[in-house]
């Protein structure tokens, strides 16, 4: 399951707890695992959380290992921009952060080897998304149908 609004999950118990519950409908004796993305969950997880989330942090950490979250077979993955020495201690302590995987910028050599033949390569250090923009095979995406231009005249 991918949670697109963390912050109104994490402040809003109800929706936290529908989130979590949520169970495939298999007819298995035994429940299967769900994992549950939450992006950009910095301010939930900075040591500063208490203060700036108020009781998100203490919900995140109920419903991962407490125990509120023992049998719910959830596996919680957040997302954040922020480096782990930064993050709340309560949730880096040992058996709660089960990896740290970093997206890592490429330096120019590395670009190179990644890039084909022939493409030119960046001097600075570029993130994977950019090295797509290079190959020219990041496309826009978008869900509102493109409409015509039509003038409409001058407006204040």
């Amino acid at each position: 399951m991918y949670v697109v609004d963390p912050e109104q999950m994490f402040r809003d118990a109800g929706y936290l707890l529908e989130v979590m519950c949520v169970r495939s409908s298999d007819s298995e004796d035994e429940p299967r695992w769900q994992l549950v993305i939450a992006e950009d969950t910095d301010e939930y997880l900075r040591v500063t959380a208490r203060r700036d989330a108020g009781a998100a942090l203490g919900r995140l950490l109920n419903v991962t290992d407490g125990i509120l979250g023992q049998g719910m077979r959830s596996i919680v993955l957040l997302t954040t921009n922020e480096d782990i020495s930064k993050l709340h201690p309560a949730l880096t302590r040992p058996g709660r952060c089960l990896a740290e995987v970093g997206f890592q910028k490429f330096n120019p050599r590395q670009a190179r080897a990644w890039l084909p033949e022939g493409v030119p390569s960046p001097t600075a250090e570029p993130s994977l998304a950019e090295l797509y923009e290079i190959l020219g095979t990041n496309s826009p995406i978008s869900t509102v149908p493109k409409q015509e231009s039509t003038s409409l005249g001058m407006y204040l």
